[in-house]
């Protein structure tokens, strides 16, 4: 290193304490002193009969593959989650999360945010978050908050709808590749052209509404 260059980075400790920053942010769990083979608790959102529950689930921070990232260069660890026999769940199950930050971690393979926290530890959600998240269900979002979410999880994840979707086809054999890709693609295709003649009539805060969706379904579906 140059004697210049070393002066330029003595002279702005800002550079530094932003790279810090930004290492702590990619691996949290490890910042927080989260060790492999730690007992976490996750939240999640059930239902069974008919009635939605929430269950603190157990696991267990399995490992961390070495240089697998989300889509933002968040550090990838594996859950190994406790069998539930009693909610129909006999077996272990891995799932691959990031952690992003103390009490929330993101599910890449439900593309959820979930709360989650260390085993024994009594942290709560704070009071009306389920509420809260029951309101947003009900919302409703314009085409472009849609457009936006869906650009936003596709980054998080680092992979599109479309490699999801070309990863999928390859169960089958590739005769049936072929078609089932050609008619996703015309059913897609008419979905995109019926939402951009909405967005060209309303403009871009037109809420989309069900009888809408209905509507540019079934007409996809009749070509």
């Amino acid at each position: 290193m140059s004697v210049q260059s070393h002066q330029q980075e003595a002279a702005l400790p800002w550079g530094t304490a932003e790279r810090d920053e930004q290492a702590f942010r990619k691996d949290l769990a490890s910042q927080m002193g989260c060790q492999l083979g730690q007992r976490v608790e996750v939240k999640w959102r059930l239902e069974g009969d008919g009635t939605a529950f929430t269950q603190w689930w157990g696991a267990v921070l399995d490992h961390r593959p070495d240089g697998e990232t989300d889509g933002e260069g968040r550090q990838v660890y594996v859950l190994r989650y406790d069998p539930n026999p009693e909610l129909g769940y006999e077996e272990q199950e891995c799932c691959r999360v990031t952690f992003l930050d103390q009490h929330v971690l993101y599910d890449l393979g439900e593309d959820e945010e979930l709360a989650w926290r260390l085993a024994g530890d009594s942290w709560e959600e704070p009071a009306g978050s389920e509420s809260d998240e029951e309101a947003e269900n009900s919302q409703v979002y314009t085409l472009n908050q849609i457009a936006a979410a869906i650009e936003a999880s596709e980054r998080r994840r680092g992979r599109t709808v479309d490699e999801d979707a070309a990863e999928a086809l390859k169960a089958f054999p590739q005769d049936q590749q072929r078609i089932i890709a050609d008619g996703f693609r015309a059913f897609t295709d008419h979905i995109a052209a019926g939402m951009a003649k909405l967005k060209e009539q309303h403009g871009d805060n037109y809420v989309v509404t069900a009888a809408d969706v209905t509507a540019l379904t079934a007409a996809a579906r009749r070509q």
